[in-house]
């Protein structure tokens, strides 16, 4: 009966999943410490929700995958007319902090053992279509133009 019961526990243990949260790695020192949001009217449209995500194997780069998933965002947002983005929240901790969701599942079965592991950064956010002065106005970050934008933008986006 121990040994039976010895049994069950162990593969129980064996068995469980689970998942971690890391974050993406990034020089806070390098940008503002503070955005003024100032309220009021602003002259603009919100066109709704954009999001992106970037999978890949539990080793792979947090910051690589976050940096993917934001890529995607600024082209679902470009989709819909719209050149800027607010309100931005990373899932996996449901923070602006970025952050990636590793699976942590079925490595103890030997028939999984060679089945890659699973992390993923997924990013959402709302789309503008608004002036430069009024997404300033609101804190929101306009889109990019050319690529020495993009990477800086990206940069902000994963320091919030």
């Amino acid at each position: 009966m121990l040994k039976k019961v010895s049994c069950i526990l162990l593969s129980a243990a064996v068995i469980t999943m689970g998942c971690s949260t890391h974050s993406a790695k990034v020089n806070y020192a390098e940008f503002k410490s503070d955005i003024n949001i100032k309220a009021g009217p602003w002259d603009g449209q919100e066109l709704g929700s954009v999001s992106g995500s970037q999978g890949g194997f539990i080793w792979s780069d947090c910051t690589d995958s976050a940096r993917g998933a934001i890529e995607k965002m600024i082209a679902e947002t470009k989709e819909m007319g719209g050149n800027a983005v607010g309100n931005i929240r990373w899932r996996a901790r449901g923070t602006s902090e970025a952050s990636c969701k590793k699976g942590w599942g079925w490595f103890g079965l030997p028939v999984f053992v060679l089945t890659p592991l699973f992390m993923s950064s997924a990013v959402d956010g709302l789309a503008y279509k608004i002036a430069p002065a009024g997404a300033k106005k609101l804190g929101l970050l306009m889109l990019p133009t050319n690529e020495m934008e993009k990477a800086a933008f990206i940069d902000t986006v994963i320091s919030l």
